[in-house]
C-alpha cells in the first residue's frame, strides 16, 4: 500500500534505489508505492537536473490565473456596492448597464468577501428622533399584508402615523412595491395638516437596502430627501421603533378586516375610509390621555382651529 505520508527524503531513497538496481518493479515493491507515483517523481527529478529540491512537495497555487478578475473591475464592483448597498444580483445589472462588464453573481459575491464594506453615507442620528417634539416630527410608515381570506386578490395596506398625535393615513394597494411606496409618500405630504420632518420605516426592500439600510441612492430615500424630509430606518437594536404603527395594525386586523372580509374591493375601500375617520376624530385612547388623535392635535396652539381631519 502506498505511503501517503511520503517526504522528500523518502523520494530520494526511491531514486537512489532505482539508480542502483535499474528496476521499477523492485523499487515499488520495496517501498510500497505505485508505478505511477514513482514515474511522476522520477520524471520531475530528471527534468530538474537531478536536484534533490525537485523531490519536495510543490505549492498547488497556479503560476497564472487567466480567468481572474482584474483589480480595476474589483474596484468598480466595490465602488458600486458602497454607493448603493445592493447585493450581487443588482450589482451585476449595474455593471452591464453602466460599464458593459459581465460578471457572474458568484464572482461578485467573492469580490464582496475580499474587502469589507465601506461606511454608509451618513444618516441623521436616531437620538434626534427618539422622542418626537411636535406633530410631524416623526411619521412612521409601515405595511400590513392582509392575511384574512378575501373574495378577491390580496390587499396590502400602507399606513402613515404621526408619532405625537397618532393621526393616521391609510391607502390600500394590490401589491407591495417601491412604486406604490413612492405613490403613498406623494399623497402623504399634502394630507397631514402639519409639515413632515422625518419618515421612519422598518428594513424592507421597498424602503431601503437590506445590506445597507438608509443608503441615499435607494429610490424611496432619495425621493423623500428631494422633498426636504429625512428618512430613518429602524434596525434591530436601534433607539427607536415602529411600535405605534404596529399597535395600529393590530387594531386594523382585529377590528376591521375580520368583520369586513367578504366585501368587494370598492366596498372595502369605503369601509376603511370610514374606519380611519372614526379612529382619527372620535376614538379615544388611554395612551393619549383618553383623547382622540384630533383632540391631541388641538392641544398645539397653531392647530386649535382644526375640528376634523379627513385622511384623503
Amino acid at each position: 500500500m502506498e505511503n501517503m505520508a511520503e517526504s522528500a527524503a523518502e523520494r530520494t531513497l526511491w531514486v537512489h534505489e532505482y539508480e542502483s538496481c535499474r528496476s521499477v518493479h523492485i523499487v515499488c515493491d520495496k517501498f510500497g508505492i505505485s508505478r505511477k507515483t514513482f514515474y511522476k517523481w522520477l520524471k520531475r527529478y530528471r527534468r530538474a537536473g537531478k536536484t534533490p529540491d525537485s523531490l519536495a512537495d510543490q505549492p498547488r497555487t497556479p503560476h497564472r490565473s487567466p480567468m481572474q478578475t482584474s483589480g480595476e473591475v474589483c474596484d468598480v464592483v466595490q465602488q458600486l456596492r458602497n454607493e448603493t448597498g445592493y447585493g450581487p444580483r443588482k450589482i451585476r445589472e449595474l455593471l452591464l448597464e453602466k460599464h458593459s462588464i459581465s460578471l457572474s453573481e458568484r464572482t461578485i459575491w467573492k469580490i464582496f468577501q475580499r474587502t469589507p464594506m465601506a461606511d454608509a453615507a451618513p444618516v441623521p442620528l436616531r437620538e434626534q428622533f427618539a422622542n418626537p417634539l411636535v406633530p410631524g416630527h416623526v411619521i412612521q410608515v409601515g405595511v400590513l399584508a392582509v392575511s384574512v381570506p378575501l373574495p378577491f386578490s390580496r390587499v396590502v395596506q400602507y399606513t402613515a402615523l404621526d408619532s405625537i398625535t397618532r393621526l393616521r393615513i391609510v391607502k390600500l394597494y394590490k401589491t407591495h412595491s417601491t412604486l406604490n411606496a413612492l405613490d403613498f409618500i406623494q399623497q402623504l405630504c399634502g394630507a397631514f395638516p402639519f409639515p413632515i420632518v422625518c419618515v421612519q420605516t422598518k428594513i424592507d426592500t421597498v424602503f431601503t437596502s437590506f445590506t445597507h439600510p438608509g443608503v441615499k441612492s435607494h429610490a424611496f430615500t432619495s425621493n423623500i430627501e428631494s422633498m426636504g424630509m429625512t428618512h430613518i430606518v429602524v434596525t434591530r437594536g436601534g433607539l427607536v421603533r415602529n411600535r405605534k404603527i404596529d399597535r395600529a395594525h393590530h387594531i386594523d386586523k382585529n377590528e376591521f378586516y375580520k368583520t369586513n372580509s367578504q366585501w368587494a374591493p370598492e366596498e372595502l375601500v369605503t369601509a376603511m375610509e370610514a374606519f380611519i375617520d372614526e379612529y382619527n376624530n372620535h376614538r379615544k385612547a388611554s395612551e393619549l390621555g383618553n383623547k382622540s388623535p384630533i383632540e391631541v392635535l388641538r392641544t398645539y396652539g397653531e392647530y386649535k382651529s382644526v375640528r376634523h381631519f379627513k385622511a384623503a
